[in-house]
């Protein structure tokens, strides 16, 4: 038995101040595995899949720390999941850069449509990402 979880966070971001931003969206968790005994699995291979979005609101803290590098710490909160996070981003120019992170998310009550069953997920781990400016 195995399981892969791929998550994406999609944000839309309000800066305070020179330094501290709020921010809403959600993050999209697509999971996949192998399990003999699951409520939406196909019977012939045993595998199942799920997608699930979580809406979220959170903040971050932003310092400039070097030529063209910004590095942060955050953390968001939405329907049993919390979320936190500190990197490092540089930017190529005023509206795109690039980002290396540590990020922890906990979700308590993963809930799977069609089915009573739910699960608890943590990650947590280095990220890299590209950051768009709107």
């Amino acid at each position: 038995e195995s399981t892969e979880i791929e998550g994406k966070e999609y944000n839309l971001s309000y800066k305070l101040s020179k330094n501290a931003s709020v921010y809403v969206g959600y993050m999209d968790y697509d999971i996949k595995g192998k399990d003999s005994d699951w409520d939406e699995h196909d019977s012939t291979t045993q595998t199942y899949s799920h997608s699930e979005n979580i809406f979220q609101v959170g903040a971050e803290y932003h310092a400039n720390i070097g030529p063209n590098m910004i590095g942060w710490v955050g953390a968001g909160f939405g329907k049993d999941m919390k979320h936190y996070e500190c990197g490092i981003e540089y930017d190529f120019n005023k509206n795109v850069g690039a980002e290396i992170a540590y990020k922890y998310t906990d979700v308590k009550k993963l809930e799977y449509e069609n089915s009573d069953r739910s699960a608890e997920i943590k990650t947590k781990g280095l990220y890299t990402g590209l950051s768009f400016k709107i």
